[in-house]
């Protein structure tokens, strides 16, 4: 079944359009979310020109005209063995080894190039105004993003995690506390190959220039200065706890190490994770804080 699944593409354009509507449906509930169109919208501007300027999903605009010959060229063009990580929780070394053996059988070339795709426009960005204005029901109120791309490497990702941890239990917190009234925020960490996009987003009365003043303002303060032994003392605990929880789970630890090959091709970091943990020292934090000071942000805002 594994080899079939990535040598044998079935034409079966009822299943195609199937999975089209699925996929459809489950975006059009992300359009309901004002903070994910937020979030979608600063990230799009951050990888302006590249593939992740889009959601996994795909636009919602886009997707009725994805024809099943968008998907045979993607099929060809990307399911080989390159492009694969085994990340199996088995019961035997036995079944290890008939997984490899499988695996083993993949291509390892691109197969026939497909006829191009049909989607004229790859650069298609919607806008999200009239879906942002529905949700705006209060005078003043906006929808505000804030956001940042850094390039990080597997020797990087304890203190990123770090400091968007921190950045997320403390400094903004109390930021949005100074700020008028905040009806929900949120901050997300999406890594990619190579890069990490950090954006923020958030439900506010009123908005204006002094809160990304204030939080860059932040962020160079906490460039400058090291944490205290009791913040980092806290601050470990924490992301012990959060690694245990997905150690914990058999799901959630093979995706993990999924995505340490894929993006930092170091599948190695999930185990020694433990051991980074505590070698991490408030210099560490503090030099990445400072690179992300020191990255000019995309900001987007929308209000009536």
């Amino acid at each position: 079944m594994l080899i079939e699944a990535v040598t044998d593409l079935e034409v079966d354009l009822q299943a195609v359009e199937r999975e089209k509507q699925l996929i459809w449906l489950e975006t059009l509930a992300l359009y309901e979310d004002p903070l994910w169109l937020t979030k979608t919208a600063v990230e799009a501007k951050l990888f302006e020109g590249t593939p992740y300027a889009h959601p996994p999903t795909g636009w919602l605009e886009t997707l009725r005209q994805l024809s099943f010959t968008d998907a045979q060229q993607f099929h060809r063009t990307h399911f080989v063995s390159p492009n694969f990580a085994l990340t199996a929780i088995v019961p035997s070394k036995e079944t290890l080894t008939f997984l490899k053996d499988a695996m083993a059988q993949m291509p390892t070339t691109t197969g026939v190039v497909a006829t191009p795709v049909s989607l004229s426009d790859r650069r298609f960005m919607p806008s999200f105004e009239v879906l942002i204005r529905e949700a705006l029901t209060r005078p003043n109120e906006a929808f505000w993003g804030m956001g940042w791309r850094i390039p990080i490497k597997a020797k990087d990702k304890v203190a990123v995690d770090a400091l968007v941890m921190h950045l997320r239990q403390v400094l903004l917190p109390t930021l949005f506390g100074h700020f008028g009234v905040v009806r929900e925020w949120n901050m997300l960490a999406n890594p990619v190959r190579g890069e990490i996009a950090l954006t923020i987003t958030a439900q506010l009365r009123p908005h204006h220039r002094l809160l990304e003043d204030r939080l860059e303002q932040l962020l160079d303060e906490l460039a400058r200065r090291n944490l205290t032994s009791a913040e980092m003392k806290s601050l470990k605990r924490s992301l012990r706890l959060e690694h245990l929880r997905v150690l914990s789970n058999p799901m959630r630890c093979a995706r993990e190490l999924g995505w340490a090959w894929a993006l930092y091709n170091d599948p190695t970091i999930v185990k020694r994770y433990t051991m980074s943990l505590e070698e991490l020292d408030a210099e560490q934090i503090r030099q990445t804080a400072k690179r992300l000071a020191s990255t000019k942000p995309v900001v987007w805002m929308f209000k009536k």
